[in-house]
């Protein structure tokens, strides 16, 4: 039986390879991005706006634009949602070319 060390074999990455990293990290920069969309939006529509008009220094019609900010806050929450899933599916696979037996 060969050591744990042994069964390692940390190859050199390719270009290729940094290519896919380069695209895991786009991925998680727009998933940091659209997370702090979705929060600020959903912020805006579940407590800011309600705040302003309760205390009349915006006028009542404002009231309106709640949905779209949930709207805007739900899709950039789903699109944050799939970019994370690629970013850790690609990273688990890039990891899997110099670490066969990761996972196991």
């Amino acid at each position: 039986m060969l050591p744990a060390w042994l069964l390692v074999d940390p190859a050199l990455l390719s270009a290729g390879d940094w290519q896919r990293l380069a695209g895991m990290l786009n991925d998680l920069y727009v998933a940091t991005g659209l997370g702090i969309a979705a929060a600020m939006s959903f912020l805006l529509a579940h407590a800011i706006l309600p705040s302003l008009v309760a205390t009349r220094d915006i006028a009542a019609s404002f009231r309106g634009a709640r949905p779209v900010f949930y709207f805007i806050a739900a899709c950039a929450f789903g699109i944050t949602s799939y970019a994370l899933a690629r970013a850790f599916i690609e990273g688990v696979a890039i990891v899997e070319v110099f670490y066969p037996r990761f996972g196991y």
